[in-house]
Order: structure tokens, then sequence, then C-alpha cells
């Protein structure tokens, strides 16, 4: 007997995540493993699929026109970052998750295609809304410290 579960929406309801806006988005390894990264003495050592995470992500503003990176981390099992969508661009009306799936899809192209492995991204990606700048310094200073704080984290290894 199958029982089909309905998913939570995570998402704000009743914005539209195509809005001027900067989020503050996490993408995680689908099995929570370590395998982006090393983090040694608080330095960030990428692998090779931690490069192609950090290539594609720099490609995305090349590809989306009307986003930036305003800063990103890329930890051992998941990417914090923050992507600013611009006003212009909503005659375009691309939301986010369109954005964040082309860049998954993308890095899982290439990862498929060098090491053969089919996917590491969890289904889902968390988001917040960032309403202030004081809520942007806060975020932008957690993405720095991240690496300081892998230590504490339930997946360090």
């Amino acid at each position: 007997m199958f029982i089909h579960l309905k998913r939570k929406n995570i998402r704000l309801i009743n914005f539209d995540y195509s809005n001027q806006a900067s989020y503050f988005i996490t993408l995680c390894e689908k099995n929570k493993k370590n395998i982006f990264c090393k983090i040694i003495h608080n330095s960030i050592h990428l692998n090779d699929i931690g490069r192609i995470l950090e290539f594609k992500l720099k490609e995305l503003p090349k590809i989306f026109d009307f986003i930036e990176i305003d800063t990103y981390i890329i930890m051992p099992n998941h990417i914090h970052l923050i992507i600013n969508l611009y006003e212009e661009h909503n005659l375009k009306n691309i939301a986010l998750a369109k954005i964040i799936g082309y860049y998954k899809s993308s890095v899982t192209k290439d990862i498929k295609k060098k090491f053969n492995i089919e996917s590491i991204w969890q289904k889902r990606f968390f988001d917040h809304i960032i309403r202030n700048e004081i809520s942007l310094n806060k975020i932008r200073e957690y993405i720095e410290n991240n690496p300081k704080n892998w230590n504490l984290d339930e997946y360090f290894d």
C-alpha cells in the first residue's frame, strides 16, 4: 500500500520569491556527508567537488544577470550564501527556486560526468528573506564564522 505524504511548504506564504530582495540560502548534501571540503585550522580546503560547487556558484550571475552573490561559504556538507535579486528582473518573472534549481542541476550534471555520482543534494533548500541591514550584517558574520564553528556541528568529523 502506497501512502502519499504531502510535503510541508517551507516557503513564506503569500511572498513573491521573484521580488527584489536579499535571500539567505542553505543547500545541504543529501546524506549530510562531508564531501565538499575539509576544514583545517578554521580554513576551508575545497576538494574537486567543492571546486565545482564554487565555480558554478560564481557562474550564476553570468547566467542570471539580475542577481548578485553577496557572500558565500562552502562547508563540508552544506553551502550558505546570500543572493541579491534586483528589481529589473521582475520583468523576467524568475523566482528564487528556479535559480537554485538551475544551480543544483548544473552542479549535479558536472559531478555525475566527472565522478559518476548521481545526486548530492537534498530535495529542498532553506531560505530566509533578509529584511534589513542589521539582519544582513548578522548573516554575513554567521557565514564568515561558520568554519570556526565547524567543530560544534553534529556532522563534524
